[in-house]
């Protein structure tokens, strides 16, 4: 019998019994219901039920309309994994999960501002059946030429991956700086530079392409479904740090009490709590999600007090940076909780720890959000 996943790697000790490359491994080679179950072990941490929102939303937007011209600009967005003012007003969950993107100005002003373009390329990769290197290669040198065709020398890896992802996610799977590295461990392969494009392919997905849980065409079981057609986009949770875990190292790293740590973990588990639901409700539907166990938050110890100051003092590192503002903006959360109780965290964590980190204060910030 496998070691779950959720003895593996907790919100106490990220590091207990099995490293994530050696998970990797084991999922490569697992069969479907092992894989299966090492995602069924998952905690809340690892946001798969927004996954799950998020790919039904992209699956609507590229597989199930006619095309992407009418599409609006947090649509779009949705799909690059970017987020701006107009993804914050229309969609409720984080569209970030799954390689999602900061940073690549040169891809975001693409996706905003040329939706024939965006159309033309997601066209090419077929919607059902199978993908092989012939449409792989044909999506590339397209991507590359609505890059150069606008005035944009330099074409990059890891936004391709998102868009793959996103209109085939039982074929492809995102990488961004934190993955790639993880994968190419577990694969003993060196990791992919920026514009890797063709050893993506030969030497990633053609390695996915190959394991026993991918090969399997339907299981008999019609509630893995859902988590079948997404299985390989899934793949990527498995990597990443959880949610739960990076905002409580980054506070344990700094100093911060333990209890203040604890509450966070409680922010996470309660603002599941939706998510969860909503896949409660799709059992009936054959739409079940067997990821995510419902789990019961704690209530905090203590009621931790207000921030001293409203502003980080800048840090030499940018490491340095984000951990103080990750650390003022959960100490002011969770000591303004009844005024600010409507706001979604994981939904705008990213963009108030940027804005805190370009000097704004806490305060003005989370007022912006109300």
């Amino acid at each position: 019998m496998s070691t779950p996943i959720s003895e593996t790697i907790n919100s106490n000790n990220v590091t207990t019994a099995l490293t994530t490359v050696t998970l990797i491994k084991q999922c490569f080679k697992a069969d479907w219901n092992k894989y299966n179950r090492y995602l069924q072990d998952l905690s809340s941490g690892y946001q798969v039920p927004n996954c799950l929102k998020l790919l039904q939303e992209a699956d609507r937007l590229l597989n199930q309309q006619t095309d992407l011209l009418e599409s609006s600009v947090a649509e779009r967005m949705l799909l690059a994994g970017m987020v701006d003012t107009s993804t914050n007003k229309q969609y409720s969950f984080d569209i970030q999960v799954l390689g999602g993107l900061t940073g690549f100005a040169s891809f975001k002003k693409l996706v905003k501002n040329d939706p024939e373009g965006l159309n033309r390329l997601m066209k090419i990769i077929p919607k059902t059946g199978t993908v092989d290197g012939w449409h792989y290669l044909q999506f590339i040198d397209a991507f590359q030429h609505w890059f150069r065709d606008n005035g944009h020398k330099q074409t990059y890896l890891y936004p391709a991956t998102r868009l793959l992802s996103m209109k085939r996610p039982d074929q492809f799977i995102p990488l961004n700086e934190e993955t790639n590295p993880i994968i190419c461990d577990a694969l003993e392969i060196k990791a992919l530079k920026k514009q890797d494009f063709k050893r993506y392919w030969d030497e990633v997905i053609t390695r996915i392409h190959q394991t026993e849980w991918f090969k399997m065409h339907r299981p008999m079981d019609e509630s893995q479904l859902p988590f079948h057609r997404v299985r390989v986009a899934l793949l990527e949770r498995v990597m990443i740090t959880p949610l739960d875990v990076h905002m409580n190292e980054e506070l344990t790293s700094s100093g911060e009490d333990a209890d203040l740590a604890s509450d966070i973990a409680e922010l996470v588990n309660s603002n599941t709590q939706t998510e969860t639901a909503s896949v409660t409700e799709a059992k009936s539907n054959h739409k079940t999600n067997p990821f995510i166990r419902d789990e019961v938050s704690t209530e905090p110890k203590i009621k931790p007090q207000q921030p001293k100051k409203m502003t980080i003092a800048k840090l030499q590192t940018a490491k340095g940076n984000k951990n103080a503002a990750t650390k003022l903006m959960s100490q002011y959360y969770f000591a303004n909780r009844e005024k600010f109780a409507k706001i979604d965290i994981k939904k705008h964590r990213e963009v108030i720890i940027e804005r805190l980190i370009d000097g704004e204060s806490v305060e003005d910030i989370f007022i912006s959000f109300i």
